[in-house]
């Protein structure tokens, strides 16, 4: 079994009606501490919904993710992986509940990365990516860089369509930061569905 391990953190997407989630992955790093505020907005049918909350990475690779109402400020959901006590810990506010999850193999790793320069020279030459499954074809490609919150940052634009159709049925847009690893800003449209979700990390 792999001795590192990428825990899946989920940012609730708070509504009067039935939750929404959107996840986003904190790598568990070390010597690459942060703390920023997560933003999130849904838009559908049924109108636009925001939810916001403190997400961090302290030194040794432990993450933390606290998520409130961004109407009523209610806290929801908190989210703990603790790599030194190799546990994670979910708390649910309003349900007063909460459950530990033993992580025995989980360790934090290092991160030895390139410049911004050698980020994208090695990011264009993977891309473009195409691929066709099943009727359903799949178009990745570089967008470039920018800075974000003054990070640098990497750009990729996923596209779904079916074969033979002209516009797209799904688009995904994220920004990663090689140093922070993390996505600081993911812009998804789902034309099926009709939705549009937004999540960004900001004051960095």
């Amino acid at each position: 079994m792999s001795q590192r391990y990428t825990v899946i953190l989920w940012l609730l997407i708070v509504t009067s009606f039935p939750l929404r989630a959107q996840w986003i992955q904190i790598p568990q790093l070390q010597g690459a501490p942060f703390q920023a505020i997560s933003t999130g907005t849904l838009t559908d049918s049924k109108g636009t919904r925001h939810v916001s909350g403190t997400v961090a990475r302290n030194n040794a690779g432990s993450s933390y993710v606290e998520m409130r109402d961004i109407g009523t400020g209610q806290l929801v959901v908190i989210l703990i992986t603790d790599v030194p006590g190799r546990q994670s810990i979910t708390l649910e506010c309003a349900k007063r509940w909460y459950a530990i999850q033993p992580l025995p193999g989980i360790t934090a790793h290092t991160n030895a990365h390139p410049s911004p320069v050698e980020q994208a020279a090695a990011a264009a030459h993977n891309f473009p990516r195409h691929k066709e499954d099943n009727g359903t074809i799949d178009d990745v490609s570089f967008l470039g860089t920018k800075e974000i919150e003054g990070i640098a940052t990497l750009g990729t634009l996923e596209t779904k369509r079916k074969s033979g159709a002209s516009a797209p049925d799904a688009t995904l847009e994220r920004w990663v930061s090689s140093e922070l690893q993390v996505i600081l800003l993911s812009k998804s449209h789902d034309a099926v569905q009709g939705t549009d979700h937004t999540t960004a990390l900001s004051q960095i």
